[in-house]
């Protein structure tokens, strides 16, 4: 979602398949777009905290059911700062200056399944430098399992990131990623997600 001064950007994954999963989908966007738009400057702790709320509210209370969901949400700056809070993947970055990938874990709570999250909910920093390059993912990336039963794993992963990152467009990672996920696995069996952005300093 674009911002006057960068971006907000989200990944997460419900607990589950099929219609009711989707619908929680629904519910999460719905309420972090509503958010966002209305204050855009929010720390995304705070975001979460109503998102959990809500949730919580709508599918334990009012449906009765149990899904939650893992959900990173970033804020993301135009001058390479990322704020962010939540539980989901741990995020890469391709370090343009070294030419390796780092992990930035992501220290939080699924939405969803407690009623008050906010002890567990901290905004964290990270400063991406020009060239740096982001990528965010689902478990069904990682976990892709081929006919020997091995997943694919965050290190195959990284290993990919960084053979590509120095020479590719975010959109020629993006499909090379999922060509080297897609031929990996045997049968797939989760949804699989990727985002990639480069980040490129304002003159």
């Amino acid at each position: 979602l674009p911002t006057a001064r960068g971006a907000w950007i989200g990944i997460g994954d419900v607990a589950g398949h099929g219609l009711r999963s989707g619908l929680v989908m629904m519910m999460l966007q719905s309420v972090v777009s509503a958010l966002v738009r209305s204050n855009p400057d929010a720390a995304p702790r705070d975001v979460l905290r109503v998102v959990n709320s809500v949730l919580y509210e709508n599918v334990r209370e009012r449906l009765h059911q149990d899904e939650h969901a893992t959900l990173s949400l970033i804020h993301y700056d135009q001058r390479g700062e990322l704020s962010f809070a939540g539980a989901h993947e741990d995020m890469l970055v391709w370090r343009a200056a070294t030419g390796k990938v780092e992990v930035v874990p992501t220290h939080g709570t699924w939405v969803g399944a407690t009623q008050d999250i906010e002890h567990a909910t901290e905004d964290a920093h990270y400063q991406l430098e020009d060239g740096d390059v982001l990528l965010l993912y689902t478990d069904g990336v990682i976990e892709a399992q081929n006919a020997a039963k091995q997943q694919f794993g965050i290190e195959r992963l990284m290993l990919e990131l960084e053979g590509a990152a120095s020479r590719l467009s975010a959109l020629e990672i993006r499909d090379q990623l999922c060509a080297a996920v897609t031929g990996f696995l045997a049968v797939q069996h989760d949804d699989i997600a990727l985002l990639v952005a480069r980040y490129r300093k304002s003159a």
